[in-house]
């Protein structure tokens, strides 16, 4: 998965039982997504609306009309928590803990994974949807802005 970029201004909530993270706000993500028309490598993401505590994934990046990488994913709502567990070219690698939940936003991190530590995904006023992995600083990204298909 790769990147995001926007910024929306709303009220934060942690992922915790006791502030109520509503995980039907995880919803933005829903539907499928792809680069612009003309963007290289072209990069596409699809999410499942979240039911029955669970949102199904998957991403797809295309360079010179071959796949060069893929990913399956799971935002898995269960133990007080909402993780983001990525499969990279269909491993699973390690889970994510939902840390900040607002309209249009959610973030992502597990600080004790090497790279990236946060998954962030914002959907701006102009319908656009960004991934964006980082690390703790922000300073090391990749980022994805994708429209809908």
């Amino acid at each position: 998965m790769h990147g995001l970029t926007g910024a929306f201004i709303a009220i934060t909530m942690l992922a915790s039982p006791a502030l109520g993270a509503d995980f039907a706000q995880m919803s933005f993500m829903s539907g499928c997504w792809k680069t612009a028309p003309g963007v290289t490598p072209e990069y596409r993401e699809c999410y499942t609306a979240p039911k029955a505590g669970m949102m199904q994934g998957s991403s797809q990046t295309i360079e010179s009309g071959k796949t060069t990488f893929f990913e399956f994913s799971l935002v898995i709502e269960g133990g007080g928590k909402i993780v983001y567990r990525p499969f990279i070219k269909g491993v699973q690698s390690v889970d994510f803990t939902l840390t900040k939940l607002a309209a249009g936003e959610a973030v992502f991190e597990n600080l004790t994974h090497d790279y990236p530590q946060r998954v962030i995904y914002r959907k701006g006023r102009d319908g656009k949807l960004t991934a964006r992995i980082e690390d703790a600083t922000g300073n090391k990204f990749e980022q994805w802005v994708m429209q809908p298909q």
